[in-house]
């Protein structure tokens, strides 16, 4: 046939030409136009046992099979036999098989022979340029197409095979990247093996996407709504998938969706496996029956089977979150669901979830803000109570369940090296609160100068108060001695150095309660660290300034930097007093250097002994223990802890604790059973100066105590009823002790003692309260709060203006405005303002007739005495004679009373302004007579002397004894002053 033109035919096959059943078709230089077969196939040609056909020089367009295949060419053969079809030279664009295979050529079971040939723009449901069955042409099978100068492209399909299409050749698995599988090359027959690993028993298998594979490598796809020819029908049946075990003696159990279709653009399983832990099983996942493919020689090229995909699951052991259960001929690991948790691997049932986790499923415990857990293995969950916004395990900005900055146990360490965070972090001046180095490294210098300067002239006034009351005790001592004046023994009572060691005391317990994990005002905090605990302060305070490289532990860094404090205050008290020599001239002796390493000692105890026993002393923090000083550091790690208590804690704390110690008491002793100077005496002095004189020991009583009460708040740190229990045992002992013995010589310092114990006890009982009823009863918090505050800043205040204030002159010309307020409200509020002194000092010129009223009395005895001899060695001489030399003693006697009479009245008058006047006393300022003029009185003179004789030593003695009375209701109302200070 040639020159042949077929244009809107339309049959039911072979839309142009229906050939069948002869041995030779010749078609050239024909054209092939808009033919449709309607109901069968080829759009065109229908050819159905042709032996030979030569098609060439043709065109087939826009050709359609409307049901069936072959939009252009439908090319069958009855059977497999030699024959010879060749298409040479033609063209085949846009012809359509909708419903059907082959958009342009469909071929069953014959061979073909394409050359010079363009098939584009084709469209058919599979195989969109040409579709083949049974035998694989040959230039396909040697991939000649494009060496045949053939051009095929462009063509499009519904289901598969864009260009060329056949059978479908494989299964392919797209793996999620949250599943671990490890994908194995397959054989020859291109099945694919599959390896699951750690797979649990019980576990749902999901495979997500899996996709059949045509000869081109596209993916099959299945549109549901369009409608398909019997024959596409077929080969879309062929797609179903079944999930199965390889090996079906073994005692796997699946269950789930074990076939499946193609849906949403997939194939997924997602079954339930489960097998014998620790085990390996294969599961296959098929198609149904592909049909063989042959060679043009009749040799199998693609067997007839199911496409496969073989899955080797490897089962784990169960884990830590699931427990084994029996089910059926299998265990399974089943997963704690929500709400429940498992982490042993050896628990029979699933724990209930605690109440301080958010949520719980498996092993996880999801913790609440507040609380800390050390690892997803421990369900030990500890509330953060020094520190509860550290702890954020529930917001994502958090490391290992810290804040920003945070790190360790708890979150209470700081980010020292910036090995978490990126950026370093210190501790500020409030304890367990941390800020970033690079935004306070200025800021912590300038505080770090701050507290240095006001902490060198804190102790620099309370050590030159010291000092100033031995010096003003040496030379009230020598004055009399030298008999210039008369001064009263009250004159060298050491009151104001009292206070403050009071007062430092008070401040050092309250510092020591405020580490007892209470949250203290933090008033009161800071200011009992800074004026009794001073180290603890500087321990962190140098954080931003260590080298980031530093070699040996951090902790111990900065235990050398806090204990290398005092002697840099020392030094800087050392340059005070050389300024004040160069400047005003004013030196101390330099027997005082003594007095002030015994004053730091006394001062800095408690805050070495509590950085020591802090440094060697290890805490419960969950299951594990750590080192206190630093929580970073496993307790008694050899190489970051231990060595170094070793060598350094241990022997510093023998030193410190017992040594010293024992050497000043070595001291004091020998200051007072050896007859020293009041020189030589002075260095100890102010140690055992405010005792009696049997409770000389008291400073170290008072050491020990303090020493007791710390070692318990720090050793018992995870204990935290029975710290509180022995703390208040030892605090009530102490007192009680105290009020039984009295160890002050003065009883308003006996009394200003036992208050500060009870107000230490007051708070320690508050703060234990106000912990107990947190976040129940918050207006009750703010009052224990309230009192706590009241009450140790109405104590420290009193103390502080006992300590720097003088007692306020009863003369207002000496008074300023600040003074006269103060005198004001203490006699208008004696009771409320019994701290606040009226100096009522005796005027020195009323000292110097005192002396001269003395010394003329001593002149006056010393003739008593005389007389009373002469008149003992004179008995025999005559009475005449006695009375004679009697009335010549009296006549002088009178002389010499009579002009000291005036200077008496003097006297007097000022005896009884005193008396007079209701404002108290200092014991500073008293001056009396001394003790052995009170009993002596003057005996009448021999009754042989006339009665002016006896009225003029009557008077003499009357006026003696006015003195006396009047010095007696001095010391009485000195007396009643001291009782009324005591509050």
């Amino acid at each position: 046939m040639q020159l042949l033109e077929y244009k809107f035919e339309l049959r039911l096959n072979g839309g142009a030409l229906n050939v069948q059943n002869i041995d030779e078709l010749y078609i050239t230089e024909s054209k092939f136009q808009i033919n449709k077969s309607i109901l069968g196939n080829g759009g065109s040609l229908y050819l159905y046992q042709i032996q030979n056909l030569y098609i060439s020089n043709s065109d087939f367009f826009e050709n359609e099979s409307q049901i069936e295949s072959g939009g252009a060419v439908f090319l069958e053969q009855n059977q497999l036999k030699s024959t010879n079809s060749s298409i040479i030279n033609c063209n085949f664009q846009k012809n359509i098989a909708i419903q059907g295979l082959g958009g342009a050529i469909y071929i069953n079971n014959c061979d073909l022979n394409l050359k010079r040939t363009n098939i584009l723009n084709n469209r058919a449901s599979i195989g969109g340029g040409i579709y083949y069955q049974q035998i694989i042409p040959r230039i396909i099978q040697k991939n000649l197409i494009q060496f045949n100068n053939n051009t095929v492209k462009d063509n499009g399909c519904i289901l598969y095979g864009q260009n060329i299409a056949s059978t479908l050749r494989k299964l392919l698995l797209n793996i999620n990247k949250d599943f671990k599988m490890i994908v194995e090359e397959g054989n020859l027959s291109q099945d694919e093996f599959i390896t699951v690993k750690n797979f649990r028993s019980g576990d749902y298998l999901v495979l997500d996407d899996i996709q059949i594979i045509d000869e081109e490598n596209y993916n099959f796809k299945y549109d549901p709504l369009v409608k398909y020819s019997q024959s596409a029908t077929e080969i879309i049946q062929q797609t179903t998938l079944s999930i199965n075990m390889q090996n079906k003696s073994e005692k796997m159990n699946i269950f789930g969706g074990i076939i499946v279709t193609y849906q949403k653009g997939k194939f997924s399983f997602n079954v339930s496996l489960s097998y014998i832990p620790n085990e390996s099983s294969t599961l296959q996942i098929l198609s149904q029956t592909i049909p063989a493919l042959y060679d043009y020689n009749g040799n199998l090229f693609l067997e007839q089977k199911q496409l496969s995909l073989n899955l080797k699951v490897d089962f784990r052991e169960c884990i830590t979150g699931e427990v084994q259960k029996q089910f059926f001929s299998s265990i399974i690991c089943d997963q704690c669901p929500d709400g429940k948790y498992s982490l042993n691997v050896n628990d029979q049932a699933c724990q209930i979830c605690p109440s301080q986790a958010v949520e719980c499923f498996g092993s996880q415990i999801h913790v609440k803000n507040g609380y800390w857990k050390k690892n997803n293995q421990s369900d030990l969950i500890i509330y953060c109570e020094n520190a509860p916004e550290n702890c954020q395990p529930q917001s994502q900005k958090s490391k290992f369940g810290c804040a920003e900055g945070y790190v360790g146990p708890l979150c209470e360490q700081c980010d020292f090296f910036g090995n978490i965070w990126g950026q370093r972090y210190s501790t500020t001046f409030k304890n367990f609160n941390c800020s970033k180095c690079s935004d306070m490294i200025v800021l912590a210098g300038f505080e770090q100068a701050i507290f240095i300067i006001l902490l060198t002239l804190y102790i620099y006034i309370c050590n030159r108060k010291i000092i100033n009351q031995i010096e003003r005790d040496l030379q009230n001592y020598y004055i009399k001695m030298m008999g210039l004046i008369y001064l009263n023994n009250s004159v060298y009572k050491t009151n104001s150095t009292v206070y403050s060691k009071i007062l430092i005391d008070h401040l050092q317990i309250i510092s020591i309660l405020s580490s007892l994990s209470f949250q203290f005002p933090t008033i009161i905090q800071f200011s009992s660290n800074f004026g009794g605990n001073p180290l603890l302060i500087q321990t962190n305070i140098f954080d931003c300034f260590y080298p980031s490289q530093i070699r040996i532990p951090k902790w111990f860094a900065k235990v050398i930097c806090s204990l290398s404090l005092p002697f840099v205050i020392y030094l800087l008290n050392q340059i005070i007093n050389l300024i004040l020599k160069l400047l005003f001239k004013k030196n101390t002796p330099s027997r005082y250097q003594k007095t002030t390493m015994i004053f730091f000692y006394f001062y800095f105890y408690p805050s070495m002994i509590f950085i020591l026993i802090k440094s060697i002393n290890c805490i419960n923090i969950g299951n594990e223990k750590y080192a206190q000083i630093d929580t970073l550091i496993s307790c008694r790690d050899f190489s970051e802890h231990f060595i170094y208590n070793l060598i350094f804690s241990f022997p510093v704390i023998i030193v410190v604790c017992v040594t010293i110690p024992f050497y000043f008491l070595y001291k004091v002793r020998q200051n007072i059973n050896q007859n020293l100077s009041k020189i030589q005496k002075s260095s100890y002095q102010f140690i055992y100066e405010p005792y009696k004189n049997q409770y000389y020991y008291w400073e170290f009583v008072r050491l020990l105590y303090k020493s007791t009460v710390m070692i318990s708040s720090i050793c018992l740190q995870d204990y935290l009823s029975l710290k509180v229990c022995i703390v208040n045992q030892i605090l009530i002992l102490y007192n009680y002790i105290q009020m039984r013995i009295n160890p002050f010589t003065h009883q308003l310092h006996n009394q200003l003692e036992n208050q500060s114990i009870l107000i230490s006890i007051s708070t320690l009982n508050f703060c234990l309260v106000q912990s107990l009823i947190t976040g129940q009863y918050y207006t009750v918090v703010i009052v224990f709060q309230l009192a706590i505050i009241m009450l140790n800043l109405q104590f420290v205040l009193k103390l502080v203006f006992l300590t720097f204030f003088k007692p306020i002159s009863r003369n207002r010309q000496n008074r300023n405005l600040f003074q006269e307020c103060l005198y004001i409200m203490k006699t208008k509020y004696p009771q409320i303002f019994k701290f606040i002194l009226i100096d009522s000092t005796i005027r020195f010129k009323t000292a110097l007739k005192i002396k001269k009223l003395r010394i003329q009395l001593k002149s006056m005895f010393e003739i008593r005495n005389d007389r009373q001899s002469a008149i003992k060695t004179g008995l025999k001489q005559s009475q005449e004679s006695l009375i004679s030399n009697s009335h010549k003693i009296v006549n002088q006697f009178k002389v010499q009373l009579f002009s000291q009479q005036a200077d008496n009245e003097t006297i007097n008058s000022e005896f009884d302004n005193l008396k007079q006047s209701q404002q108290p006393l200092t014991l500073q300022t008293k001056y009396q007579l001394s003790p052995k003029l009170r009993n002596q009185e003057l005996p009448l003179i021999r009754q042989e002397t006339n009665d002016i004789s006896q009225i003029s030593l009557r008077q003499c003695n009357f006026q003696l004894r006015l003195i006396n009375l009047q010095d007696q209701n001095q010391d009485e109302v000195v007396e009643k002053q001291k009782n009324q200070t005591k509050w």
